[in-house]
């Protein structure tokens, strides 16, 4: 009994199966490779977003309306304080690639000019018990503590 075939036509559809299966092993090898880092990237440009749009409203709002702005955009997701910045922004070299990918979203996401601080920005898993985590691993979301200067230089 062989397990190669005899015939020529055999032999191609073998080689260009053999082929095809190659190429899909290698790209999902690099897809499954660079998924956390996208997944993390498209996260921080979410978050970053969310904060670029309520710091819009609040520096054009007078200082009496910013706690009432405030408490209407506050919800479980999107935590919003008036005040001096708690926690320090990482200096250059000491901060990890998701810092920097904040960072960077951030600085897109809001005007030119507009001072801010990224304080943390740490992955976060939201169902890591899950049986879909277990076998596939789950991806990672962003939750991004920042501050952001206003136009009167509140915090």
């Amino acid at each position: 009994m062989r397990l190669l075939p005899q015939s020529l036509f055999g032999r191609i559809v073998l080689i260009l199966a053999g082929g095809f299966l190659v190429i899909q092993w290698v790209t999902t090898a690099i897809a499954l490779s660079d998924r956390n880092a996208l997944v993390f990237r498209a996260g921080a440009n979410q978050a970053a977003t969310r904060i670029g749009d309520v710091v819009r409203p609040l520096s054009a709002a007078s200082p009496a309306d910013r706690s009432h702005i405030m408490q209407a955009i506050s919800n479980d997701t999107l935590k919003v304080t008036y005040g001096k910045p708690a926690g320090s922004d990482a200096k250059a070299g000491e901060e990890s690639e998701l810092m920097t990918t904040a960072r960077d979203a951030l600085a897109l996401a809001l005007q030119p000019g507009v001072g801010f601080k990224v304080i943390d920005a740490p992955p976060v898993y939201l169902h890591p018990d899950s049986g879909y985590a277990r076998a596939f691993g789950e991806l990672p979301g962003v939750r991004m503590s920042s501050t952001a200067l206003l136009c009167d230089a509140a915090w």
